[in-house]
């Protein structure tokens, strides 16, 4: 059913079809094979609400800024097909891309493609075997102070099914860190059914001293993974999680206070179906971890398929990647971009390419009275749209601002009588010894290409 394309006038009529009598062979054959129920007035097929296609842009608003729904593509369509019929892929994606602050945080087009190290994904998850429940823990510097006054996010993943905890810590000391993995492990006996089995970590100082030794009496072995030449690294499931989290959390804030904007990141960081397992984080039950899982797209290819640049025409509207964004490599953070004006990375006006030259193998556009490769450029669709908390509109379209009518200065009375007549204006025919009769306004001529006698302007 998600496939058919439903609109109100053929909802009321499936309504009146269930309530009176089909009103013709197509939506008598729709109820025949689909079945759908009626409750309070709505369509629903099964505990599924079907919804008019006029009507996903308000749900699809409404889930994004009250509800767990994620902010990408696929986390969107399998978390709204739980929930009702009529969304689909495409018209999810031309959606998100509409997004104003998914547009600022944009991640910066690539530049060269790389070569994977392994032909086969999953290869370094052997320790998994004996520690089904292994976490990862890291500590995550939040942006001060645009965020909040909380200096870092205690970030702890679960491996298996990558449900995700993100906890506000002030100071990077091990008795802080503490207190809050012994939240985790509360919050994951409490959700399925143990504790966790394995802890991994970086080998910084937060995660020593009193962090190892409560471990060790509860015989956890604290796995420290490091990188190469003896540089510390964080296993990359914790990393993945972190950037995921802190985009979401990043548009949240924006429109929501700091407790709320964390709930809503968690539950759509936790709501996002995983490619491996094709299972989100939330929905896995105590049982899910006594039995195996089964991985999906495991196998990768040696060599990522060359990408090609995007290629825009003349009078497309773009916005183009700000000079700090580009040359900032080493510590570059895109969900940075919405955190001040110095931190920006895309321009908030949205420009037009003007003109489009060739210079060698590559295509630049002029924009904004400068010459721009394509990766510096983000292609702008359709209207705008801007999440609010308030409930504004779905589209927020440009409007000019309306400029007031100009003030008409009242006549001012006759200056100075001279020979006891008013002072006379120019113009005006005068009879000796009386002042001249008034003359009405001429009349206002509405456009018309009917031939009009002209007005009499006086009475004489």
């Amino acid at each position: 059913m998600n496939r058919c394309r439903i609109s109100r006038q053929f909802t009321r009529d499936l309504i009146d079809g269930i309530q009176k009598k089909p009103r013709n062979r197509k939506v008598r054959l729709f109820l025949e094979k689909w079945k759908p129920t009626l409750r309070q007035g709505k369509l629903y097929h099964g505990v599924r609400r079907i919804v008019p296609i006029e009507d996903t842009e308000a749900i699809l608003k409404r889930e994004a800024e009250q509800n767990g729904m994620p902010l990408s593509r696929d986390g969107a369509f399998h978390y709204l097909k739980k929930k009702y019929v009529g969304f689909k892929k495409r018209r999810i994606n031309v959606w998100l891309k509409s997004i104003e602050q998914l547009q600022l945080i944009h991640k910066r087009p690539y530049l060269n493609n790389r070569t994977n190290l392994a032909n086969r994904e999953g290869t370094k998850n052997y320790f998994m075997k004996n520690n089904k429940l292994n976490i990862g823990v890291d500590l995550f510097v939040m942006p001060k102070p645009q965020w909040s006054s909380y200096s870092y996010f205690f970030v702890a993943v679960l491996q298996r099914s990558g449900y995700t905890w993100a906890l506000p810590q002030k100071s990077k000391k091990a008795q802080a860190s503490l207190s809050n993995l012994k939240t985790v492990f509360r919050e994951c006996k409490k959700l399925f059914g143990q504790e966790p089995t394995g802890v991994t970590s970086d080998d910084g100082g937060e995660f020593k001293a009193v962090f190892d030794e409560w471990l060790a009496a509860r015989r956890i072995k604290r796995r420290i993974v490091t990188g190469r030449k003896g540089r510390g690294q964080m296993a990359w499931w914790v990393e993945k999680k972190n950037s995921t989290f802190a985009r979401i959390f990043a548009v949240m804030i924006t429109l929501h206070g700091f407790k709320r904007a964390l709930q809503l990141s968690l539950e759509k960081v936790n709501n996002i179906r995983s490619r491996i397992n094709r299972k989100s984080p939330a929905d896995w039950t105590p049982e899910d971890f006594q039995k195996s899982t089964k991985r999906y797209n495991r196998k990768i290819p040696k060599r990522a398929k060359r990408r090609k640049q995007p290629v825009y025409a003349v009078d497309d509207r773009v916005r183009y990647l700000i000079k700090a964004a580009s040359e900032k490599s080493k510590f570059y953070k895109s969900y940075e971009g919405l955190r001040s004006d110095k931190h920006a990375m895309w321009t908030k006006q949205i420009y037009k390419v003007h003109a489009v030259k060739k210079l060698g193998h590559e295509l630049m556009y002029r924009v904004n009275a400068v010459w721009r490769y394509p990766f510096e450029l983000q292609l702008i669709e359709g209207n705008v749209i801007r999440l609010a908390a308030g409930g504004l509109p779905p589209v927020m379209k440009e409007v000019p601002k309306s400029i007031p009518p100009p003030k008409i200065p009242r006549a001012k009375p006759s200056g100075k009588m001279k020979r006891g007549f008013p002072k006379m204006r120019r113009g005006f025919p005068m009879r000796r010894g009386f002042p001249p009769k008034p003359v009405a306004a001429p009349p206002v001529l509405r456009r018309s290409t009917r031939v009009r006698r002209a007005p009499v302007r006086y009475g004489f």
